[in-house]
């Protein structure tokens, strides 16, 4: 089979392989899709809870919209802000059943290695010409594939920051793994007693962290023995708290505004 035969492989079915695909669907090239989770957009159902302050108009995709709407599918409002559950829900899911799509998706398939057909790792000459090779194991089974492409689309979802600067693990952080969240957890949720009235250490300076603050705080409410402190990288608090009112995004505005009011009222 000629390399132009072969599918493109992407990896990972979170919003960009989604959309990789529905734009290969566009430009007529075939495409096989590899996600590890049990569906695609596993990762968001990490973080369902949580509403993001972008809304819909920046979160579908074109290609996409123009596949999922020859469905009768019924585009939400685009000014509106989401969870990650309605995200997932109203998006997602529809797009990763479209005919076009679902049966060219693999799922439980975690991608171990990419290479280059009969060319080992210090071979160069025609390397460009020869197909790419990927290893993929399907729960206990392990396949191969080619492709002519790879979109890369895995994201960093699984491999959050660590504490250390620079981005290597800080000393004795991987002794106290477990007792460490890397994300926004459900404080309201699920993870309520894992937090309810201990003392918490958040660490960094995005929206991650002020959202987990922000519903830490909630949770201290309602349980005043709970603590909340703060390390950051910054320079100075103000940093963080980004354009408030005059940000461009006015729901991301809204979290610098509360942060900064916390942080006045000694709140952690």
């Amino acid at each position: 089979m000629e390399n132009k035969e072969l599918p493109v492989a992407i990896i990972g079915g979170g919003p960009v392989g989604m959309a990789a695909a529905a734009h290969l669907i566009k430009q007529k090239q075939s495409f096989i899709l590899f996600e590890k989770g049990e569906t695609p957009g596993a990762n968001i159902l990490d973080w369902s809870h949580v509403k993001v302050f972008s809304p819909w108009k920046y979160n579908i995709d074109k290609a996409a919209e123009e596949l999922l709407l020859k469905t009768g599918w019924l585009s939400p409002d685009k000014e509106s802000i989401h969870s990650g559950r309605e995200f997932y829900d109203h998006y997602l899911k529809p797009l990763s059943n479209h005919p076009q799509i679902k049966p060219f998706i693999n799922i439980r398939s975690t991608v171990i290695t990419v290479g280059r057909k009969d060319t080992d790792k210090m071979k160069t000459h025609g390397r460009e010409s020869q197909p790419f090779v990927l290893r993929v194991q399907h729960d206990k089974t392990i396949s191969t594939y080619e492709a002519k492409a790879i979109i890369d689309a895995s994201g960093t979802w699984h491999n959050g920051n660590p504490v250390g600067a620079g981005g290597v693990f800080a000393i004795g952080e991987e002794e106290v793994k477990s007792k460490m969240f890397y994300g926004i957890p459900d404080i309201s949720g699920k993870h309520k007693e894992r937090y309810t009235n201990k003392n918490v250490l958040v660490v960094g300076g995005g929206h991650s962290a002020i959202n987990t603050i922000l519903e830490l705080d909630i949770l201290k409410e309602k349980f005043p023995q709970t603590q909340i402190h703060w390390i950051l990288r910054k320079n100075t608090i103000t940093e963080v708290y980004g354009g408030k009112e005059d940000d461009a995004l006015p729901a991301r505005g809204a979290l610098g505004t509360k942060i900064e009011k916390l942080v006045n009222n000694d709140r952690l």
